[in-house]
């Protein structure tokens, strides 16, 4: 979001944006925190309550730059060996145990995270401004 906003800011867009990760929303986050906390005990499980589907890097960067209406700068990057081209959650413990399951899509929650943006960078501005 920032290079969105920030001309001198530049990001590396690895294997040209092809490598693929998975985005979880913030709420999502929290809301899975606070489910697991009012089930009952699971012992000692290892829970993942990440999202579990995988977008491209070009595709983030594309809905960040159509909701900023700016290009980002990008420098594209060789990916380093050990890099792994695709990275997701299971969560199918989360599911199962906690009944458990995220609702925003990256899409919304981009597009709540850059109202937030907007609103927090006017108020850095402002107070920038001020001095």
């Amino acid at each position: 979001m920032h290079a969105s906003v920030d001309k001198t800011c530049i990001i590396d867009v690895f294997d040209d944006g092809e490598i693929k990760r998975d985005w979880t929303y913030i709420d999502d986050v929290i809301d899975g925190f606070i489910n697991a906390l009012e089930k009952p005990p699971v012992g000692y499980e290892i829970i993942n309550i990440g999202c579990g589907n995988p977008i491209k890097l070009s595709t983030f960067i594309q809905y960040i730059e159509n909701l900023s209406g700016k290009k980002i700068s990008k420098r594209s990057m060789k990916s380093h060996i050990t890099e792994p081209s695709i990275t997701y959650c299971d969560n199918s413990k989360a599911r199962k145990l906690l009944n458990f399951s995220p609702s925003t899509s990256v899409r919304e929650g981009l597009e709540k995270t850059w109202k937030w943006f907007e609103q927090e960078y006017d108020v850095i501005t402002t107070d920038e401004d001020s001095d």
